[in-house]
């Protein structure tokens, strides 16, 4: 079905319902897209739908995908990333949602890489062993930009929750960041604009270290996020460490 939609096209919104049952992975979507017509696969409701891909780094694979919809999957078995979005010459993926979906090992919950704008990343649980729950990464010459991380449960990352590179207007609003044994920074913003933390947990009781770190970060709010670390200072913001008493007096967390 995949080889005739990408060969042919559509001329509408395209749904795929997927029925209960373990699917071979990975779903390769890479340049299918017909936008502004949605190219949508959702799970059944009710059913448990998993695409198993132990032979592959990814479970699902999007280049320069505009308008494409995943949700309700359970991904297993891929050995780096859960989901890949990438670019491909100056187009990455745009408008496309990732939501309500499960990502089960790996290194990276999802990973976006280059020209990634106006993506919602919404409601997963991206349970990995590795490197990053979520990677957002531009560049001077292409920054991503107002992609937004909405309610995501973040587990088991070995390096940071969040890594947001040269990306700009992120909105990150409810989202869970907790690895009680490893990793680093709950959140590691650099270079970007505009972005709004909200409601956010960043778990990190044994890290000693930062739980939030930005770096030449501007136009940064942050508001009713709970930053629980070990150590005396919490969050570091454009060469400025903060407890969390100085923190609050410099304007944040404040609500």
């Amino acid at each position: 079905a995949l080889f005739d939609v990408a060969m042919r096209g559509f001329g509408g919104d395209l749904w795929f319902i997927v029925c209960e049952g373990t699917y071979a992975g990975p779903l390769d979507l890479t340049a299918i897209g017909n936008e502004p017509n949605l190219l949508s696969f959702e799970a059944r409701a009710g059913d448990a739908v998993t695409i198993n891909s132990p032979a592959s780094s990814w479970g699902c694979n999007m280049g320069a995908n505009k308008f494409v919809r995943i949700h309700g999957l359970t991904f297993t078995g891929q050995s780096s990333y859960g989901f890949r979005m990438y670019y491909s010459g100056t187009a990455g993926c745009d408008s496309c949602e990732i939501t309500g979906n499960t990502v089960s090992g790996g290194s990276y919950g999802v990973y976006m890489y280059y020209y990634d704008d106006d993506n919602l990343i919404a409601g997963n649980t991206f349970a990995i062993s590795g490197s990053y729950g979520i990677y957002l990464y531009g560049s001077s010459s292409s920054r991503s930009q107002r992609n937004k991380f909405y309610n995501n449960m973040v587990t088991g990352f070995t390096s940071y929750g969040c890594r947001s590179y040269y990306a700009d207007s992120g909105k990150f609003y409810y989202n869970s960041f907790s690895n009680p044994a490893g990793g680093s920074y709950g959140i590691y913003h650099y270079y970007g604009n505009g972005a709004e933390l909200y409601n956010n947990i960043f778990y990190r009781p044994t890290y000693s270290g930062y739980v939030l770190y930005g770096y030449q970060s501007n136009g940064f709010d942050a508001q009713n996020n709970c930053l629980y670390g070990a150590g005396t200072n919490v969050a570091y913001l454009n060469g400025t460490a903060y407890t969390w008493a100085s923190w609050q007096s410099a304007g944040y967390d404040t609500l």
